[in-house]
């Protein structure tokens, strides 16, 4: 399928309400200062529901109710000042329009790899901060009228709980919400403060694999045996997420022995955790910035791979994370100990030739198939996959409890991955959008819908 993606305008949006002087220079707390400039991306999908809305006004309704968001996520507005600052000075954030050739129908038949990062502002995860905006938005409309909402959002800045707080945000500016709730912008900083003469990387400083990317998609029937093959007296129940990134994990460590038998049998799973959910007390989930931590799980032993020692093994490490994070930082040399140190441990594991390193990242319930600006909610939602990277991305698919995974592999290790009679047994791959089933929200009708 050849799609032409042309950008028409770009724009720089600027907070409706000029940031007061008090607020002028938001801190990075000690969590942000572990993240290098990269950007983080998802892809918001949006039939034309109504020929009574044109394009122009939609994204003169985007941009408005985004003027009026950044009032209140005015950190978006602004540019990095040090390696530690933020300076909240209003120049504000790039806005992108463009045009597809086809109609999104055609594309959600079976999306390409290839064309979803034209669909964002950032094509790389791994590009310099852009101009110095921290947030960019591109909105592509399709010959229908349907549109794709690309966001980037620089990791120096925000995870995905933020990142779905302002999009949540925006939305309900757009359809005219009144009661919301702010972000936190002081929780972060008081629980986790920054080390003044802490040395950030400006990029990452890593080999950047050619990786190779596929699309699957595990139906709730599929997850539900999955987690009861996952089961065990450890973890009786595990949940969506555990069981279909441990199956993933051992499908990747099985082609990974077939394309090169005689590579070290040491594999290592990185995950983000949240860090609000566990420290002591737990952190509302409002808190803005980057309150998260990798968590990393080592398989050595090959006869340990079945779904159930890998849930469990899963399941323990997030135990001995939640006991080692559960009290915040006491000075210094305690935030180096507690935080800084593991981190520059996976930094180490990242860079070890001799380690086959899977990175998991997941969007699942975090309600992004509620994202409504005032046309209807979305008819999906995708993490475009990485160039340069070994990571499994997860969101959920649409309303039926399923999940749907972008698969980065080496081109190696892809080769037998996609062959692989287990994983075909229980994911589809890259099914068309369309056809995937789903429950219908009041007042979406998607028969009248111009795809």
């Amino acid at each position: 399928m050849e799609v032409k993606i042309e950008r028409i305008k770009r724009e720089t949006i600027k907070p409706a309400t000029p940031t007061p002087p008090h607020l002028r220079n938001y801190k990075f707390c000690l969590l942000d200062q572990l993240f290098p400039a990269v950007y983080g991306s998802l892809i918001l999908f949006y039939p034309n529901n109504n020929d009574s809305i044109t394009s122009a006004q939609k994204s003169h309704l985007l941009k408005k109710s985004l003027s009026a968001t950044l009032t209140h996520y005015y950190p978006f507005a602004g540019r990095i000042k040090d390696s530690n600052i933020v300076e909240c000075s209003d120049q504000g954030v790039e806005y992108i329009e463009a045009r597809a050739s086809t109609l999104l129908s055609t594309f959600l038949q079976q999306p390409d790899c290839l064309i979803l990062p034209q669909l964002v502002p950032i094509e790389t995860e791994y590009e310099d901060l852009i101009m110095g905006f921290l947030l960019l938005i591109q909105v592509t409309f399709f010959a229908c009228g349907g549109c794709a909402i690309g966001i980037s959002a620089s990791h120096r800045l925000i995870d995905a709980t933020s990142k779905t707080s302002f999009i949540k945000r925006w939305t309900g500016i757009s359809c005219g919400a009144r009661e919301v709730v702010q972000p936190d912008f002081n929780i972060a900083l008081s629980h986790f403060p920054p080390i003044e003469s802490f040395a950030v990387q400006s990029q990452v400083e890593k080999k950047h694999p050619k990786s190779v990317s596929k699309r699957y998609v595990f139906d709730a029937s599929k997850i539900e045996e999955l987690r009861a093959t996952a089961a065990s007296s450890t973890v009786p129940r595990p949940n969506r997420v555990e069981a279909v990134m441990a199956f993933i994990w051992k499908c990747s460590m099985r082609a990974s022995n077939l394309s090169n038998s005689n590579s070290p049998k040491r594999y290592v799973l990185f995950q983000t955790v949240n860090m609000r959910k566990r420290v002591v007390p737990p952190l509302p989930q409002n808190s803005f910035g980057n309150l998260i931590a990798p968590l990393c799980i080592q398989c050595t032993d090959e006869s340990r791979t079945e779904l159930k020692d890998l849930v469990a093994e899963t399941r323990k490490r997030i135990g001995e994370f939640r006991e080692h994070f559960a009290q915040r930082p006491n000075g210094r040399d305690h935030a180096i100990q507690v935080i800084c140190e593991p981190s520059k441990k996976a930094e180490a594991i990242m860079r070890d030739d001799s380690i086959k390193p899977s990175i998991f990242t997941s969007l699942c319930n975090f309600g992004l198939y509620d994202a409504d600006f005032g046309w209807g909610k979305p008819i999906w939602v995708s993490i475009p996959p990485p160039k340069h990277s070994i990571v499994t991305t997860f969101v959920d698919t649409r309303g039926v409890d399923g999940i749907e995974t972008w698969v980065s592999l080496t081109e190696e290790d892809m080769v037998f991955f996609e062959c692989d009679q287990e994983l075909l047994a229980y994911a589809t791959p890259n099914p068309s959008v369309q056809n995937m089933p789903r429950k219908l929200s009041p007042g979406l009708v998607i028969q009248n819908s111009k795809l």
